[in-house]
């Protein structure tokens, strides 16, 4: 994104220049190598094209941005309550996008039940789990080398910074400390919290109804699943924009419409009947459909040693690991606490595409006490679905020495020989294959051991 807004033509043809060759020669650049490889794909034989999008929004002091954008998709893979997975799930953050696609601190809705909001379930848990800054484009910073500064002409800015624009008055509101309870008004002082209060509980704008409709007129015109990128602009709502100015009005945006990735649901329902003991885990909230039985490598960070501190060493180990696999042609399961690819390291372990490109199962598996959300409706979840690539979630501290319906067989994983360790890691390596059976429709997940 770049503000193209200088007075000589000359300098704005070579920001715009550019922008234009990095996204052309972006199919070169590592992680996408890493994900085409995947697929089978080679990088030579892509082809691609380069849209220049008007950006959404309006400038608000030096910064141009949203009021808000995020990402729609038509199926809810972790339903909760009296969700259904047919209703979708919305990823929504002040500002641009980028803390959507990143694994963030979005806000997560379903646009059927609105109300229900797990992540603000209490004052503790909102200001621990919504967004505490911002995304917009700066409109003043330097455009040097192309090669080098159209990165960082976006910036995080606190929510104070979104208080002075305006633009948290829709979205926002307050931590009390003395009720532990949020207030939706911003005249009273506290901590402010990213709510969307305003637009989902009291329904200033039909947001949810309106994405829920979007969503079903595209499922339907594509004939299967899919996703849909979005903006709004909510104009001079709330506010009079004085001067004799007519009223703008709040505007959506869909800035793309596309297939769900990788939602196939093969003909047969994967079933599998086990004898508890054969069971290495199962989980109730797993991703993907099929079975999965040449898996002879298994990856997991050693509870023992773990701290979310030690969170970005760990995803340097990975992608070592990662790297000698790939060399032997050898696929893997991989296990680990929090978010798999989370932007924020203190809420997983923040690999990089190219760090698990070998991976063909992933597990979050996390400690007692560390409750992070899954990851959902961000570009790393959109190439676990492109890629088919299945993915379980447990409770935190599942166990199966606690007799749980959710559990993980930590001791049996501890007492297996290991074909490499490093400070965070075990490798394990089978004679016989793992078997993992994923169905879909149920959303359950079962690993066996070899």
């Amino acid at each position: 994104m770049i503000p193209n807004n200088s007075p000589d033509p000359v300098v704005r043809q070579r920001e715009i220049t550019g922008a234009v060759k990095l996204v052309y020669a972006s199919p070169f650049f590592q992680n996408a190598k890493s994900f085409l490889s995947s697929t089978g794909n080679r990088v030579e034989e892509e082809k691609m094209a380069v849209i220049i999008q008007e950006l959404v929004g309006r400038q608000r002091g030096s910064r141009f941005y949203p009021s808000f954008a995020g990402v729609a998709q038509s199926h809810n893979f972790y339903p909760i309550g009296p969700q259904k997975a047919k209703d979708g799930v919305v990823n929504v953050a002040l500002g641009l996008g980028r803390i959507v696609v990143e694994e963030g601190q979005a806000l997560r809705f379903s646009p059927k039940h609105p109300e229900i909001l797990p992540q603000l379930f209490s004052g503790k848990s909102a200001l621990d789990n919504t967004q505490r800054g911002f995304y917009a484009l700066d409109m003043e910073g330097e455009c040097g080398e192309p090669e080098t500064d159209l990165f960082n002409n976006v910036k995080c800015y606190g929510l104070e910074v979104a208080e002075r624009d305006g633009s948290l008055h829709p979205v926002g509101s307050v931590y009390s400390p003395d009720d532990e309870r949020i207030r939706d008004d911003l005249s009273l002082p506290g901590p402010r919290v990213v709510t969307f209060n305003n637009l989902l509980k009291h329904g200033a704008i039909p947001l949810a109804g309106t994405l829920s409709a979007l969503l079903r007129i595209a499922k339907k015109g594509l004939g299967r699943p899919v996703e849909i990128e979005f903006a709004c602009e909510i104009g001079d709502w709330g506010s009079s924009p004085g001067g004799g100015r007519i009223n703008t009005a709040p505007e959506l945006y869909l800035l793309q419409v596309r297939a769900l990735g990788g939602w196939q649901a093969k003909s047969e329902m994967a079933r599998l009947e086990y004898a508890t003991e054969e069971a290495l885990c199962a989980s109730n909230r797993s991703l993907g459909h099929g079975l999965e039985d040449n898996l002879m490598d298994l990856i997991y960070v050693r509870p023992d040693r773990w701290q979310a501190s030690v969170n970005k060493q760990v995803a340097t180990e990975i992608g070592e690991l990662n790297r000698k696999l790939q060399e032997e042609e050898r696929h893997y399961l991989l296990i680990g606490p929090g978010r798999w690819g989370t932007a924020d390291p203190w809420l997983g372990i923040p690999v990089k595409w190219s760090q698990i490109s070998g991976v063909r199962v992933l597990i979050e598996a996390s400690p007692e006490g560390y409750a992070v959300e899954p990851s959902q409706g961000t570009h790393f979840f959109q190439n676990i679905t492109a890629l088919q690539i299945g993915y379980l979630t447990l409770p935190p501290g599942a166990d199966k020495s606690d007799a749980r319906q959710e559990f993980l067989d930590w001791k049996w994983l501890d007492e297996q020989p290991a074909a490499t360790e490093t400070q965070y890691l075990r490798h394990l390596r089978f004679s016989t294959p793992l078997t993992v059976a994923l169905d879909g429709r149920k959303s359950r997940g079962v690993i066996l051991k070899p």
